[in-house]
């Protein structure tokens, strides 16, 4: 980090330049804070506080990192202190883009003011990672990505199986988006019985971000939006009630006035939509209505995808199709770590490094998993004399991922993966279909 001397030739302005630019910025910025997060767990808090400083001296505007120093200062005993950064904290947004803290930011400080701040107990592994290991062929094509939107839309489609970190890159997307002074919003999808139609627009425009906007729009807009949010009419009392929807073009209006509610003032937004294997068909139509909705608002949506999860008649399939067609999707498949990055992971959660001995034993045990390195970390796989080749008990999150996984299978096929389990983790054809009283058929299929 030291070696970081700041823009990379900054009096360069040629558009190659930008992209890498950025990118060694958002390197030194996660190595700081994954420092402030590693000195934080271990106390070291008068370290912790510089390296913080550092941090905000290369962006002013990371509110994220006021709160952290706010709490340094704290749990350092320097309360006085914690409270003057909020205050410069409030001058920096108000001054640089006339914005006040976020709710997060001015609960803590009430809780300063009240003596009312905890000091947290030491983990042996940090909460969350913030680092994007082996992810840097992914974080350069949403980069790319963004860079060559222009007046039409684009959609990221990050997919991959369960665990393998879409979720992260995403939102530390959004993060890097917030931090240049672009609009970032964040809805997902949910698992239910029959679909729940527009669940991800509906939380979309109850955001905070969404929402504040809607004084500035038509009443005949707020009366499309209050057939998903009826309580708006608390807020305008006089609104008419909308007419049912019968008709393709009374869905279009709809369509529209969700559109304006959501671009409303934007000059660049980045909408995120999380889990869009149960994304239901009246959210998927909408998003294809957005993207050749007439906007001056530079937008690009991402979504992320379980693809394991996904079968040839999925209305994804088609929507996915449709915007190959027409040049507006890129997608990102993340693959498992490799045994490097796997450790280089681990390292990055606790703090301490892996000898090759251990790391091996710990890629063998996770395969390159993410999140089942996480979990693996998080269960005491480092602790002195414990490898996690000896437990037969599974983290809780690696368990949940293996049961929803095995619970799409049919019967027949669960009977078949719970002989193979019992053989081991290799296995061939000859010997499972021995194991098992079927016909050779139905093995194979």
């Amino acid at each position: 980090m030291e070696s970081y001397g700041g823009d990379l030739l900054p009096s360069c302005y040629d558009d190659w330049i930008f992209p890498e630019r950025e990118r060694l910025s958002q390197a030194y910025i996660r190595a700081l804070e994954q420092l402030v997060e590693i000195l934080e767990t271990s106390q070291d808090y008068d370290t912790a506080i510089k390296k913080s400083q550092q941090l905000l001296r290369h962006d002013h505007l990371h509110e994220v990192t006021y709160r952290r120093l706010m709490r340094l200062f704290a749990m350092n005993g320097e309360t006085a202190r914690a409270l003057r950064t909020y205050h410069t904290c409030v001058d920096a947004l108000e001054k640089e883009l006339g914005l006040d803290p976020s709710v997060a930011t001015r609960d803590l400080y009430e809780q300063l003011l009240d003596r009312d701040i905890e000091v947290p107990a030491p983990s042996r592994v940090a909460e969350k990672g913030t680092a994007l290991v082996g992810r840097d062929e992914a974080w350069g094509a949403l980069q790319t990505a963004w860079q060559d939107v222009d007046r039409l839309p684009h959609f990221i489609l990050i997919k991959g199986e369960a665990g393998i970190g879409k979720t992260h890159l995403a939102e530390e997307f959004l993060r890097w988006a917030r931090r240049q002074g672009i609009t970032g919003v964040k809805t997902r999808s949910y698992p239910a019985e029959g679909e729940l139609a527009y669940t991800p627009v509906t939380a979309l425009l109850r955001s905070e971000t969404i929402s504040s906007k809607f004084g500035s729009l038509e009443n005949t807009t707020l009366t499309e939006i209050a057939r998903l949010l009826p309580e708006l009419r608390v807020d305008w009392p006089d609104l008419p009630d909308p007419e049912q929807v019968s008709e393709s073009w009374q869905r279009q209006r709809m369509f529209e006035a969700c559109a304006r509610s959501v671009l409303q003032g934007e000059q660049m937004l980045v909408a995120f939509i999380d889990d869009l294997q149960w994304c239901d068909r009246e959210t998927l139509a909408w998003l294809r209505f957005m993207m050749d909705f007439d906007s001056k608002t530079k937008l690009m949506f991402i979504g992320t995808l379980r693809t394991e999860e996904i079968t040839t008649d999925s209305p994804l399939t088609l929507l996915f199709s449709d915007l190959q067609r027409s040049g507006m999707i890129t997608e990102v498949e993340l693959d498992r770590l490799d045994q490097g990055a796997t450790s280089s992971l681990a390292a990055n959660l606790s703090g301490f490094h892996l000898d090759n001995l251990m790391g091996e034993r710990l890629f063998q045990e996770t395969e390159g998993n993410p999140l089942f390195v996480v979990e693996a970390i998080r269960s005491g796989f480092l602790k002195e004399g414990v490898s996690a080749s000896g437990s037969t008990r599974l983290p809780p999150k690696v368990q949940a991922v293996i049961e929803t996984r095995l619970s799409a299978l049919s019967s027949g096929t669960r009977e078949l993966a719970n002989i193979a389990a019992v053989v081991g983790r290799e296995f061939g054809f000859n010997l499972l279909f021995r194991a098992v009283e079927k016909s050779e058929e139905s093995v194979v299929q």
